[in-house]
């Protein structure tokens, strides 16, 4: 059941971006994700992301709790 409601909602992102940014360089994949679809947020429970940036260029990083408090404003 879950297979087939991911595969309905799933969109595949091609880095067109290839920034190095991060203390942990595996890290650097999701910001460069999130620049390429030009999202608005970065919702991550990630330290490094966390503690290393607030933004990057338009795109907010946040954990999901904070994200979800912004939603309900």
């Amino acid at each position: 059941m879950w297979k087939s409601i991911i595969s309905r909602k799933i969109i595949i992102i091609e880095n067109s971006t290839s920034l190095v940014l991060c203390r942990d360089k595996d890290d650097d994949k999701f910001i460069n994700c999130a620049l390429s679809c030009e999202a608005n947020y970065l919702i991550t429970g990630d330290k490094d992301l966390l503690d290393d940036f607030k933004n990057i260029e338009d795109v907010k990083i946040t954990t999901a709790r904070n994200f979800l408090d912004w939603y309900k404003e």
